[in-house]
């Protein structure tokens, strides 16, 4: 954690931060990662660097200037050949920002998910100001499966970011 609260804090470039974890790596065995997978270390820093950047932004939205103008918050995920198709479900779904369910489906929702959350105004069109839940459920290879975040990710990153800034 403190090896990537420091390259959080420096700002630096995701090849070097991943560089920066597998040198951390070495010294850390216990966290299972091999400096002679690269990749793993850019999937770490990357997915770390997609919570600091989105619990950063939930933060920042409760200040009360802006949260008095925020109705809610719609899901965006990237729907390409690389999106998980639980990702995709979640695409356009729109929550009031006191729904609960934002405290377990806030991007990042697994490992190099570059879905985001994209903030609905109270002066934006009434339309996008109706909650539009996803499906409980989808299709995938013919079997249904829930749509929830990929195991391990049920959480907001905002939690995850005060316990390490407090």
């Amino acid at each position: 954690q403190e090896a990537m609260a420091r390259t959080v804090a420096a700002g630096v470039h995701v090849r070097e931060g991943a560089e920066l974890l597998q040198i951390t790596s070495r010294a850390v065995a216990s966290l299972g990662m091999d400096p002679a997978s690269p990749w793993l270390a850019e999937t770490l820093f990357r997915t770390q660097m997609a919570m600091a950047y989105e619990a950063g932004r939930w933060t920042v939205n409760q200040s009360p200037p802006i949260d008095e103008i925020i109705w809610g918050y719609e899901y965006v995920a990237i729907p390409d050949d690389r999106v998980r198709p639980t990702h995709l479900a979640l695409h356009q779904t729109r929550y009031a920002k006191d729904d609960p369910r934002l405290g377990e489906i806030w991007p990042p929702l697994g490992f190099n998910c570059r879905c985001s959350m994209i903030e609905i105004f109270t002066l934006d069109d009434a339309r996008l100001q109706q909650p539009k839940p996803p499906p409980a459920t989808i299709l995938v290879d013919g079997e249904p499966v829930p749509v929830i975040p990929d195991p391990g990710f049920a959480f907001h990153p905002a939690d995850i970011a005060q316990g390490v800034a407090g």
